[in-house]
């Protein structure tokens, strides 16, 4: 038998990992066996739990060529590993050919120990603890969702996957702001792991100098954070704001975001 084997490729849903390997002049009876090598360095995987795994070539199923791909789920694979996987092909004793292909797996951890403290509060003033449990070589980001369109992360860190934010309001009569950590590896292979849900109340008021206080920090925040983050805080603090129909809040703080992005524009061209 001759065998050929081609680099392994994620699938659309990246849900699954296939090794596409054909098998020439083999004939009935012949034995297709993939197997994962004990070697030094390499992780062993658990072939056998896969469909496939071993074909028999049957009775009138002589053939120039015979698919022998492997599909492997992803979640099975171990973080940061490599496999060393061999496919035999065995007609006989005598007759008998192998070939092996290295796989290697660089994608994040799944997500463990996701926490949000406390799961209610006054929006634009309690602060919420996120917290996650670090993986090496990973970078963390937390966010909640809007009403619609994608998460806004607030915080992203290769070091400190823990970090504190007030929440927004949605609408007057209360708000469930949905979670979310993003983990990324360094090829940029994102997995997303949705948090509990946190119920925020509009504040009754905001005193001036409590608005004052928002303008400066969140404008603080846009001239100085990486983007997107940055703007995150500036989006708690209008939409909050403008629930309160206080005018001099709300112009008080949109007077601040809009000098820092005057001034950041100003700084990039």
């Amino acid at each position: 038998p001759l065998l050929s084997l081609s680099p392994p490729f994620l699938s659309l849903s990246q849900s699954s990992l296939s090794v596409p390997a054909t098998v020439s002049d083999v004939r009935q009876g012949c034995v297709l066996t993939w197997e994962s090598l004990p070697l030094v360095g390499y992780q062993t995987y658990p072939i056998k739990q896969l469909s496939g795994y071993q074909r028999v070539v049957p009775v009138g199923g002589s053939s120039s060529k015979q698919d022998c791909s492997l599909v492997v789920p992803i979640d099975s694979l171990q973080p940061r590993a490599h496999y060393r996987l061999r496919l035999t092909a065995a007609c006989s004793a005598a007759d008998l050919a192998y070939a092996d292909i290295t796989v290697s797996v660089d994608r994040p951890t799944k997500t463990t120990g996701f926490k949000v403290v406390p799961l209610q509060g006054t929006a634009l003033q309690t602060k919420f603890n996120f917290s996650t449990e670090h993986t090496a070589r990973s970078t963390c980001s937390f966010g909640f969702y809007p009403p619609s369109g994608p998460p806004l992360f607030f915080h992203t860190s290769a070091y400190w996957c823990m970090a504190d934010t007030t929440l927004p309001a949605f609408s007057a009569g209360g708000s469930q702001v949905r979670t979310v950590v993003r983990v990324c590896n360094a090829q940029l292979q994102c997995t997303f792991t949705n948090g509990p849900t946190v119920q925020t109340s509009l504040p009754s008021a905001i005193s001036p100098t409590q608005a004052s206080s928002v303008s400066m920090l969140t404008s603080a925040t846009l001239r100085t954070e990486e983007l997107p983050e940055a703007i995150t805080p500036a989006f708690t603090a209008l939409s909050t704001t403008k629930l309160l129909q206080d005018k001099a809040a709300y112009n008080t703080v949109s007077a601040g975001v809009e000098a820092a992005v005057i001034e950041r524009v100003n700084q990039s061209s």
